[in-house]
């Protein structure tokens, strides 16, 4: 079966714009996981983040920090995260700290 030439066209468009958005997530998910927080929430966050991470948001952050407990007083940030679930503040007003599996 041929396509017309104006099928063509819009076959050509649907391929470019699937190849951009491929090419875009591939960008963008680079270095990155997913991962599931124990009330059942998806998040991304860094690809060497693992279980026992902790999830916050740093005072004065805009974002959810990964952080791993060095010791009984000091942490590492691992990277950043998003979780739709607790984005602009909903996450502060329930539960600051939120420990990852």
């Amino acid at each position: 079966m041929e396509l017309a030439v104006g099928e063509k066209d819009k076959e050509t468009h649907r391929f470019r714009s699937a190849y951009s958005y491929t090419s875009a997530m591939n960008r963008v998910l680079r270095h990155r996981k997913v991962f599931i927080s124990p009330k059942g929430y998806f998040g991304l966050g860094p690809q060497s983040m693992r279980g026992g991470d902790l999830m916050n948001i740093l005072g004065g952050g805009e974002v959810p920090s990964i952080l791993r407990r060095k010791n009984k007083t000091y942490f590492t940030q691992v990277g950043e995260a998003y979780m739709y679930e607790i984005m602009y503040g909903k996450f502060m007003e329930k539960e600051p700290v939120m420990e990852l599996h």
